[in-house]
């Protein structure tokens, strides 16, 4: 392999190394190309042989690089493809880029991982696949040191007609933990998303939202929780005893209030809605959804955050902006209507959103849907949906 100002060229290697690794499988002696077929010949891992196989057939040359197994394990291949009887000139073909490909890791990058981060950027589906990796293994790690485990948050937030204020926005609120798992004993799950006691200015107690009980809808038990106040902020902890692998409680909570001048989005306004779960979670779910005569013409727009030592980002706060992660996640459009809203660790979310639909009056068919799905959300990042004017829009949600 040539060197590029001290750099190698991963294409360059790529294409190499698939085609000289391709060629030494294809002379293996009476063998198919079927990973079971060449793992017995060889007597190494199928799972090895399964990467390889699928990595060399890739047409991107840098996603040759990032799936293929690591040097070491093609070294081990090539001498059992030697001993089973593939020409030794073959064979050295191909451990000369092998050979490439580990100076190239230890030189350039330091490290594999630190490979797959560079190269995962010019495709796509390796970059997806990269993200979502990465984002397990934060998951994991930090599910082990707070003690907890989470299947699903739900951010669901519903806007309706206030029938009694005219101009004013049915702000219904549904959120919280689903399939939540306490793991260490020594560590108590502390929530902080109870509301303020009090303004930070003038002693004023806020409105209490209107509480509606969604416990007929949960999978699992109820958690019980322990509510105390703490710098002005009513929290919430969980800590129940440690019994067994199947103790997962859920601990939705709902609130409603109405919200005046929300009912459309003008120049200059920006309307929005972010979530940050307070645990490790393996999916976060968040639903935005709109009455048809609430926010006209409008499209959403997705922003992450980093949090933390920062707090909560406010919509359009430029001083946040260099705070922003890049994220290859969407928010998709459902609808109409909440019929396919149900998912595996909330099966009756459907038919709890369509009785607040009938408890506030309306017709679940006049809502539309604009949901994020995030499969191992990072810890303390803040995910923000918000909703610009859309001159390209429609002038209603249909």
């Amino acid at each position: 392999m040539e060197l590029n100002e001290g750099s190698y060229l991963s294409e360059d290697l790529g294409r190499a190394l698939g085609k000289s690794i391709g060629q030494v499988l294809e002379d293996v002696p009476s063998c198919s190309m079927r990973p079971t077929d060449l793992a017995r010949k060889l007597s190494v891992s199928r799972t090895m042989v399964s990467r390889t196989v699928s990595a060399i057939k890739k047409e991107n040359p840098n996603e040759i690089l990032t799936n293929i197994p690591g040097p070491e394990s093609l070294r081990s291949m090539m001498h059992a493809a030697k001993i089973s009887g593939v020409s030794i000139d073959v064979v050295g073909a191909a451990v000369v880029e092998i050979d490439a490909f580990a100076l190239m890791i230890r030189e350039q990058y330091g490290t594999r991982s630190a490979l797959n981060a560079a190269l995962s950027v010019h495709h796509e589906d390796t970059r997806q696949r990269f993200e979502q990796s990465s984002r397990y293994q934060v998951y994991k790690g930090m599910n082990q040191i707070l003690g907890v485990e989470c299947k699903l948050w739900l951010g669901c937030c519903m806007l309706s007609p206030n029938a009694e204020r005219i101009g004013s926005v049915t702000m219904t609120s549904v959120f919280g933990p689903v399939g939540l798992r306490r793991l260490r004993p020594d560590m108590p799950i502390l929530l902080e998303y109870g509301r303020p006691l009090a303004y930070k200015t003038g002693g004023t107690d806020p409105v209490r939202p209107e509480s509606i009980e969604l416990k007929e809808f949960f999978l699992n038990p109820p958690a019980i929780m322990e509510v105390f106040e703490k710098n002005g902020q009513e929290l919430t902890t969980f800590a129940p005893q440690i019994q067994g692998k199947d103790d997962f409680y859920d601990m939705l909570l709902c609130s409603q209030v109405a919200v005046d001048d929300y009912e459309r989005v003008e120049k200059g306004k920006t309307r929005g809605r972010s979530v940050v779960p307070d645990v490790p979670v393996e999916m976060l779910t968040c639903d935005i959804i709109i009455h048809k005569d609430v926010l006209k013409g409008v499209k959403p727009r997705l922003n992450v955050y980093r949090t933390l030592g920062k707090g909560v980002a406010h919509i359009d706060d430029v001083s946040r902006h260099n705070d922003r992660i890049a994220t290859a996640e969407e928010v998709v459009r459902i609808g109409p209507g909440v019929h396919d809203l149900s998912t595996q660790d909330m099966p009756r979310y459907a038919e709890m959103m369509e009785s607040l639909c009938q408890h506030n009056g309306h017709s679940s068919s006049d809502f539309i849907t604009y949901r994020l799905e995030v499969q191992y959300p990072i810890y303390g990042f803040q995910f923000l949906i918000s909703f610009d004017k859309d001159d390209s829009a429609a002038s209603s949600v249909q």
